[in-house]
């Protein structure tokens, strides 16, 4: 008959019998139990990714020098003007009701960006509407101005603070308390020009 290989060695007066047990225990526990298979698989997924994500996150959020320097209105007022420009754009070459009578209309100057709606087949001194975008030395100010025959108005709409968020390294847009994207601040200040509401609300 041939012979047993043998099971049990020793070194060094020690049996590695037991740990190849363990071992074999060890990778046994972390296999995936039956209860998270099947549609649990893609929360497992899901989960995994945004770790993986945050941890991507904090890798390059080492440099964080850099980028809490660049967290002002000097960076963010450019990337606005861009976004304004092409929302406008969007909204004039749609044939909808969304420009509410109105042609638009983009000025671009040094530190303010001016978006005007003016009435079609209307007199200009009948209405019109205004957004300002002023680049301060800490934030961006948001002011509309509007014209209903002879009511003229001029509101402060808000203020847009770039603000260094320290714990995760990001640098957030705060307005009135509340962190916004840039295309809602493009929303929320145009939307309004965007229709006959504002002008009627006034």
């Amino acid at each position: 008959m041939p012979r047993k290989p043998i099971v049990r060695r020793h070194f060094n007066g020690l049996s590695v019998e037991r740990p190849v047990r363990l071992a074999m225990k060890t990778r046994a526990s972390v296999e995936t139990p039956a209860e998270l298979r099947g549609s649990d698989a893609s929360t497992l997924a899901a989960d995994w990714a945004t770790n993986s994500e945050r941890r991507a996150n904090l890798l390059s959020n080492r440099n964080w020098v850099t980028r809490r320097a660049e967290c002002n209105v000097d960076t963010t007022f450019p990337r606005l003007r861009d976004l304004l420009v092409e929302n406008v754009e969007e909204a004039t070459a749609l044939d909808t009701d969304l420009s509410g009578g109105y042609t638009f209309d983009v000025k671009n100057k040094a530190d303010c960006v001016i978006v005007s709606a003016k009435p079609e087949g209307r007199p200009l001194s009948s209405s019109w509407k205004i957004v300002k975008f002023v680049k301060g030395a800490k934030v961006i100010e948001v002011i509309r101005y509007s014209k209903v025959y002879d009511k003229t108005k001029r509101e402060s709409a808000f203020e847009v603070n770039p603000t260094w968020d320290a714990e995760e390294g990001e640098c957030r847009l705060v307005v009135q308390g509340r962190i916004c994207e840039l295309w809602q601040i493009s929303q929320r200040a145009l939307s309004g020009l965007f229709s006959d509401e504002w002008a009627d609300s006034n």
